[in-house]
C-alpha cells in the first residue's frame, strides 16, 4: 500500500477501479456531441448536489448499466438461465479469466 494524494492506494485493486486517478477533472472529458454551454451546466448541476445525493444517483447510474447489460447479454444467449447470465456478468466485470476462475474455481466460462 502507497500513499497517493494523502490517500491509502492499492495499486492492485486500482487495476480493476473504474474510478478517476486522484486529480483528474471532469471539465476535460466533455463529449464530442456535447456543446460546451451544455456542459458547462452539467458540471454545475453535479457540484451543486449534495454528496449523498450524487453517491444514490452513481448507484442508480451503476444499477441501470448493469441491467442493460444483463438484457444485452439475455439478447445474444436466450438459452442462458438467470445464472448464466449472473455468471456472465461476473466475468465481464472481472475481465481476466485466470482472476476470475480464481476467485469462482469451476465457474463456467460462458461467452458474453
Amino acid at each position: 500500500m502507497q500513499r497517493v494524494g494523502g490517500c491509502a492506494y492499492d495499486a492492485a485493486v486500482s487495476r480493476f477501479s473504474s474510478a478517476r486517478p486522484p486529480g483528474r477533472s471532469l471539465s476535460g472529458m466533455r463529449p464530442a456531441d456535447t456543446s460546451e454551454e451544455a456542459w458547462t451546466f452539467y458540471l454545475q448541476t453535479i457540484r451543486a448536489m449534495r454528496p449523498e445525493d450524487r453517491v444514490s444517483m452513481s448507484l442508480a447510474m451503476t444499477e441501470d448499466a448493469d441491467r442493460m447489460v444483463a438484457d444485452g447479454v439475455r439478447l445474444r444467449h436466450p438459452e442462458y438461465s438467470p445464472e448464466d447470465v449472473e455468471w456472465a456478468m461476473k466475468r465481464r466485470r472481472v475481465d481476466d479469466d485466470a482472476l476470475f476462475l480464481e476467485v469462482w474455481p469451476g465457474a463456467p466460462l460462458l461467452p458474453l
